[in-house]
């Protein structure tokens, strides 16, 4: 409740994210789905087998930034390793995936890492987008060190 002071009761914040109210505090609250996490393995498996993939070509990341200057650079890559030499790094390759910004050619690479396949990844979802933005930094300090 500290947290959130303009809320008496924070019960109410999970009962709307369970969908019985629109709002809480004046907020539409929902549960963020789990994802899969990739390790440096999974990233050297790709590489290895330069995957085939589809990245998102509306930017999510938040302007300005280190991460939302490299992702205009690499979103046209049809392989990780393409994604690398137009200057991705291996941590963006992590993490767009893991954001559902990349998704795989190869229905069977989609099943393994990709948090929610519908497709080509061609559209955003700007308020998963927002949401994220503020994690953009930690990538940012994460990939530079």
């Amino acid at each position: 409740q500290e947290a959130f002071p303009w809320i008496s009761n924070t019960m109410d914040i999970i009962l709307c994210c369970r969908g019985h109210f629109k709002q809480a505090g004046g907020y539409a609250w929902r549960f963020v789905e789990s994802r899969t996490k990739l390790d440096t393995h999974d990233v050297a498996e790709l590489l290895a087998q330069n995957a085939r993939i589809q990245i998102q070509k509306n930017n999510p990341k938040r302007k300005p930034s280190k991460s939302h200057d490299l992702y205009e650079k690499y979103k046209y890559a049809t392989t990780v390793r393409e994604m690398i030499n137009l200057g991705g790094r291996r941590a963006d390759i992590a993490y767009d995936i893991t954001h559902g910004w990349i998704t795989f050619e190869d229905p069977e690479l989609n099943r393994r890492f990709s948090r929610t396949y519908t497709g080509a990844a061609t559209t955003s979802d700007t308020t998963t987008a927002a949401h994220h933005a503020a994690s953009e930094d930690d990538n940012d300090d994460a990939a530079s060190s």
